[in-house]
């Protein structure tokens, strides 16, 4: 018998992954943050039923930008990113803000008629 046909010539002493196993290694990222997001989401339905009066906005805000957060960094991959394309998606972001200041500083300007 040769030494290539032996268990431990064929086999280099590791075991190898099924296709199961690398469809679940795959699969785990994008189903964490899909978990992620859909507790985000419970949270937020959550919230809109408290009595916490304009404190409710804010709160939902806030819940909104975690989402926002999670699905940039993870699912867009800015994490792993070049450093002109962090730019670019922070560039936007910052429109973002100017036009929801500009909106909200028309709607508190304008007089109740």
């Amino acid at each position: 018998m040769s030494a290539r046909y032996t268990p431990d010539a064929r086999h280099d002493g590791r075991q190898r992954e099924g296709s199961g196993a690398v469809i679940r290694r795959l699969a785990a990222g994008p189903a964490s943050v899909w978990l992620t997001l859909l507790g985000l989401l419970a949270a937020s339905c959550w919230s809109a039923f408290l009595p916490l009066g304009s404190y409710n906005t804010a709160l939902n805000l806030v819940i909104a930008a975690i989402m926002l957060l999670v699905l940039a960094i993870f699912l867009m991959n800015l994490a792993r990113a070049s450093a002109l394309l962090r730019l670019v998606a922070s560039a936007g972001l910052l429109w973002v803000v100017f036009l929801f200041v500009l909106t909200f500083a028309d709607y508190l300007s304008r007089r109740p008629y």
